[in-house]
């Protein structure tokens, strides 16, 4: 009789043992579902980040030059500019004329390329990719103040 009770009360524990082993898998699957939905949103957040640092850098960027070189912009030169620099992004200031320069930004991504082409930055002109328009990478942008 131990030995029907034993068997008895081992069937009915592995029975226990499965029924948890699976709703413990199904909440790790749930979680592993919210983890990557949280991760994608993260990356949502660092891309709207980044696109705002970048705008925040073009204003520094355009204020110190006109309050440095004060309209006389043929000796602009980007070693001459306290300005660190955006994150990730090749650039360069130009010189067009004594009131006229152009910041060169190579190689940024689309999103970026079509923050610079919006009219918030008082440009002459915005030139992309050689007369083109934005493409999802690889973005040639000259804007002209």
């Amino acid at each position: 009789m131990k030995k029907f009770l034993v068997i008895l009360f081992c069937l009915l524990h592995t029975q226990v043992a499965n029924s948890q082993m699976t709703e413990t898998i199904g909440m790790l699957t749930l979680q592993g579902q919210l983890g990557g939905e949280e991760f994608r949103s993260i990356g949502k957040m660092q891309d709207a980040l980044n696109k705002m640092q970048f705008q925040q850098d073009l204003a520094m960027l355009t204020s110190e030059i006109r309050i440095t070189f004060m309209g006389n912009y043929n000796s602009i030169d980007k070693n001459l500019l306290s300005f660190n620099g955006f994150k990730n992004i090749n650039w360069n200031v130009i010189p067009v004329s004594d009131n006229e320069y152009v910041v060169e930004f190579d190689g940024i991504d689309g999103a970026t390329c079509f923050l610079c082409k919006g009219r918030n930055w008082n440009t002459k002109k915005v030139d992309v990719n050689n007369g083109q328009d934005c493409q999802a990478e690889n973005n040639n942008v000259k804007m002209y103040f």
